[in-house]
């Protein structure tokens, strides 16, 4: 799939396929912006996790990434994670 004539990545492999394909590491930045920012969203629990309200275990098997571009930006790459929702358990 392309968009302004640039090519998205449908997984993280293919992301990194692209990059070394083009010689550069836009999707590679983007992924590891997202994991940055991310990171500030969740806090370390040192007791049972089961017992916090509203505990959901977000998984690579319950989401995905998903790749844009931003146009008005310079064509900016951005990923981010989203968890299947109606597909997460305990």
């Amino acid at each position: 799939m392309h968009k302004y004539r640039i090519q998205i990545p449908k997984t993280v492999e293919d992301s990194l396929r692209i990059d070394q394909e083009n010689g550069d590491h836009l999707w590679g930045d983007a992924l590891k912006t997202q994991v940055k920012n991310n990171s500030v969203t969740f806090k370390e629990c040192n007791g049972d996790v089961y017992k916090l309200v509203g505990y959901k275990k977000v998984t690579a098997d319950n989401g995905s990434h998903i790749f844009h571009v931003k146009l008005g930006e310079h064509f900016r790459r951005k990923a981010r994670f989203v968890a299947y929702g109606h597909k997460i358990g305990r």
